[in-house]
């Protein structure tokens, strides 16, 4: 991408110039014979160059001095003679120094500016310092974005388009992909509002956002751009670093889709177009490389990776140590496919050692550092335990260093799930190690990478929910970053509802995210506090894990791999470290039972079987060693799926788990310590039922819920608070009155959005106040201090699963509002067994019961109540889950009984005493 931009603003930003008839004669003559050397012969350029340089100054044509002094930086760029860049950056800047009376009075001087802003961005690029790039492309894009658009010039434009394209290639390069489709859309705006026919510059940026696509797996969208991008290369500009970049491209993603014979078409359409000695000769070799690998023609594919190697090295001279890294982890990844192990590591350590270096690529590092622990722990390789723990060991370093700097939830999620498969790989060695030397110790390490991988980006929310209280930020820069967020929020369910594409919309929506962005760079570089707190990297340990569990309690952590699930149990004085072989029979039994429960006509007896094998095989070994009365479950994959109290305990009838032991759950260890510590505000209870009957907008959706007022009533007959009813349940009216009350009910319709998770909403009543939907997108604005929130809606505990995360559903957003537990469900579940089970929920709670406990005991109170009918199907009441802090709500009043009867027994005591003493000195 480099090559071009140099190519290209080396024409568009010069030919103007250089078309302009010169004072002095002999600059138009030496023009034109630098005309002929341009981009073919790198010394002739420089020589013509200098000669110019040298009769403007001796002219004082300062204008033309300080211009050609520029173009040398594209010509060195061009050639990636990055030496002679570095010292004439350096020159340049001195010139502008000296002259800087002259440039301060040009109309011109913003293009000056900007132009030595692009080299500098360009030289930092090429480097892989990003964050120094980064800086001198945003400075170029804030002083263009600062006018308006009818006073930039055409060179000015091309300035910008340039800025915001390298912006988001380096995010590319980054893996965040998500900001990346940021910049290539507002360009793409951009470029259709600046010149309509300007296609070239357009269809580049369709062909560099088809690289976007390809990188998050969707292939045939990738094509769809690059073929449009393509053919118009074709047609019309000839451009030879496109066209080459284009076709590898189409080549990878053909492969990727099992569709060799495309993959054929469009290496030759590569080979047709390349001319011999070109600098992205290695692209062609290294997707033919690809090809050979997938027809499985082993030696001829490792002969075009050495080519493109020595190629890539030739040409980079060292510099660009990303790609050769890469091409190295590709070349590792064939000699694994091909149980070549010893080949495949030592490719990978030389990735490795490439991107060791300052300002490299981590991403790019934790992909190799991956795939090399994920190899050495397939293969018997000496030491190969100790080899799989150190490169997860550096992997977990590099993650840690990696997180602060992605910013978008989406890019995270994607960037922990990519790193999955390095924790399997440790806790696969550590299982190993643990079973040929039972070292109790490899527990607590194996317990530390299972915490790792879990719960990350809900930690990281509710830890900056504390840096904001205790990292000393003053209160105006708090208030802008909430209006900042509400404001793009805002924004976004505008753009969602809107039918048609809105520009405006969306560049109100690119300014305000890079605002908001920019707000919080600066609170995290200005107050470390802040910083330290948000992105504190350290998880529970294990003994710390332990010393919080109390003498009934025991946690039982899940890690759900591809090939195995690793089980974790503590109580407070022992621990255990279990593997259990994860297979499709699993897998579709998992699912199976999830289809069954959610289904209240599936056969109760099949059920009951279906159950009893997976509680046999997830929970029995550990539950048998320790019989505590109380489980703390963390989850992970398929396994969310399921209430663990629905599963059947017994091999010849039906006993579920919830009859015996109370069931909880959470994300992570350390994230249900933390929720521990939230402080509460109130025991009050903020109730709604909402009337969905007069609804015409979402009638076929929001249908009534004929017991959800009685569910309310019956809740405020055991705790004080409000209960909002019917047209009083309205979102505005919960808006404006959560933050007074410590328990918020609401028995009201769930709707989750697959496709746009954070679009999942909650229902209430509609009023002309406000809209009556609150969506996930929305919690993230609200401050809750709230002991206890209870969704008794449809599917709120479900959405879309994520690795190591869980599901992005409701529950999840009002985590990151405040609550300290949530009780939600899986299924859609039934109106009327929920009033049942709800009453008896908060009656338990208001004598004193743990929440865990409270909704057993109501579970077990409906079974018993409908165990000769059809309710007594896990359908009707195992779908409620309770999440995060199990503490009681409320102080339990039996130390109050034991001190009134310890008194009442000492006054008979006493009493007693004194009459005999009487009686025996009469």
């Amino acid at each position: 991408m480099k090559k071009i931009c140099y190519c290209l603003l080396f024409l568009n930003l010069t030919n103007n110039i250089y078309a302009q008839r010169s004072s002095d004669q002999n600059i138009d003559s030496l023009t034109k014979k630098l005309y002929k050397h341009v981009f073919k012969n790198e010394d002739s350029t420089y020589y013509y160059l200098d000669k110019i340089s040298n009769v403007a100054k001796q002219n004082d044509d300062i204008g033309k001095y300080i211009q050609t002094t520029m173009d040398f930086n594209r010509v060195a760029g061009y050639h990636n003679n990055y030496k002679k860049l570095k010292s004439n950056i350096k020159l340049t800047d001195s010139i502008f120094v000296q002259y800087k009376d002259f440039l301060d009075k040009r109309p011109d001087k913003l293009y000056y500016t900007n132009s030595l802003l692009y080299d500098k961005g360009m030289y930092n690029f090429v480097l892989e310092d990003y964050e120094k790039a980064r800086h001198f492309f945003n400075e170029i894009i804030k002083k263009c974005e600062s006018l308006p658009i009818n006073e930039l010039d055409d060179n000015q434009k091309s300035l910008l388009a340039v800025a915001y394209g390298f912006t988001a290639k380096m995010y590319v390069n980054e893996h965040k992909f998500e900001l990346a489709k940021e910049f290539y859309d507002k360009n793409i705006r951009f470029l259709i509002t600046k010149n309509s026919e300007d296609k070239k510059s357009l269809y580049r940026v369709y062909s560099l956002l088809a690289e976007v696509y390809k990188n998050e797996k969707q292939f045939a969208l990738s094509n769809t751009y690059l073929k449009k991008s393509l053919e118009f290369n074709l047609k019309n500009s000839r451009n030879t670093n496109a066209l080459i970049t284009e076709t590898s491209l189409l080549v990878e993603n053909y492969l990727n889709l099992n569709k060799i014979d495309s993959a054929y078409f469009y290496l030759d359409l590569m080979k047709a177009n390349i001319p011999e000695n070109h600098i992205f000769l290695n692209k062609y070799h290294t997707s033919k490389a690809e090809i050979y690998k997938k027809n499985k023609e082993y030696d001829n594919a490792v002969l075009e990776y050495d080519m493109s190697v020595q190629l890539l090295q030739k040409e980079s001279d060292g510099i660009e140590l990303e790609k050769l890294a890469l091409l190295y982890d590709q070349i590792g990844q064939l000699h694994a496919t091909y149980n070549e192990p010893q080949k495949a590591v030592d490719n990978f350590n030389k990735g490795i050692n490439q991107l060791s270096k300052k300002n490299a690529n981590k991403s790019a590092l934790l992909k190799i550092l991956k795939n090399k622990a994920m190899i050495v722990g397939a293969y018997d390789l000496e030491n190969s335990n100790e080899q799989v723990i150190s490169t997860v060991d550096f992997g977990i370093k590099t993650l840690d260093s990696l997180k602060p700097s992605f910013k978008s939830e989406a890019d995270k999620l994607l960037l922990i799930e990519d790193a999955f498969p390095l924790f399997e790989s440790g806790l696969a060695a550590l299982f190993n190690s643990y079973k040929s030397n039972s070292n109790n110790e490899l527990i607590d390490k194996a317990f530390y990478y299972s915490e790792k991988s879990k719960g990350i980006l809900l930690m990281e929310a509710l830890l900056g929910a504390k840096a904001t209280n205790f990292g000393a930020i003053p209160d105006d820069l708090i208030e802008k970053e909430k209006q900042l967020k509400a404001q793009i929020t805002y924004l976004e369910k505008e753009i969602n509802k809107s039918k048609a594409s809105s520009n405006v919309l969306e560049d109100r929506l690119f300014a305000t995210k890079e605002e908001y962005r920019s707000l919080i760079n600066t609170i995290e570089t200005n107050y470390k506090a802040y910083y330290n707190l948000k992105y504190n990297t350290e998880v529970v340990s294990l003994k710390e894990a332990q010393n919080n569990l109390t003498d009934d309690e025991m946690l039982v952590s899940y890690f759900y791999g591809d090939k195995h699930i690793y089980v974790i149990s503590l109580t407070r004085s022992t621990k255990e470290f279990f593997k259990i072989e994860n297979n499709e029979a699993l897998e579709n039994n998992t699912r199976n039972i999830y289809k069954m429960l959610s289904d209240p006509k599936s056969e109760v007896s099949i059920l009951a079987n279906e159950t009893y094998h997976l509680y046999r095989l997830l929970l029995k070994p550990i539950i048998k060693k320790e019989a505590k009365e109380k489980l703390i479950v963390i989850a992970d994959g398929l396994l969310n799926y399921i209430p663990f109290g629905s599963l059947n305990t017994s091999s010849d009838g039906i006993n579920y788990l919830i009859e015996q032991k109370s069931v909880s759950y959470t994300n992570s260890a350390s994230l249900w310590i933390e929720l521990k510590d939230n402080k509460i505000y109130s025991n009050s209870v903020l109730a709604f039922a909402p009337n969905f009957e007069n609804d015409n907008n979402f009638s076929d959706i929001l249908l009534p819920l004929p017991h959800n007022k009685e569910e309310v009533n019956q809740i405020m007959h055991s705790f004080e608070g409000n209960g909002f009813i019917n047209e009083k349940a309205s979102l505005f009216n919960f808006t404006s009155q959560i933050a007074n009350y410590g328990i918020i009910h609401l028995a009201t319709h769930a709707v989750f959005d697959d496709k746009n998770p954070e679009y999942s909403y909650l229902a209430f009543t509609p009023d002309n106040k406000s809209s009556n939907l609150l969506y996930v997108s929305d919690l993230y604005n609200l401050s809750l201090h709230a002991n206890l929130v209870t969704l008794s809606a449809c599917e709120t505990g479900i959405g879309e699963l994520k690795r190591g995360e869980g599901f992005m559903s409701l529950t999840r957003g009002f985590f990151y509002s405040g609550a300290s537990s949530i009780a939600s469900t899986l299924w859609k579940v039934n109106d009327a067994s929920s009033t049942q089970l709800m009453d008896n929920f908060y009656k338990n709670l208001a004598k004193g019961s743990s929440k865990d406990k409270a909704l057993q005991k109501a579970k077990i109170e409906f079974l018993k109540a409908n165990k000769q009918n059809a309710l007594a199907h896990p359908y009707y009441w195992s779908g409620f889950v309770i999440s995060g802090n199990t503490n009681a709500v409320v102080s339990s009043y039996k130390w109050v009984w034991f001190l009134v009867g310890s008194l009442f027994l000492f006054l008979i005591l006493f009493f007693v005493f004194r009459n005999r003493k009487r009686n025996y000195f009469k």
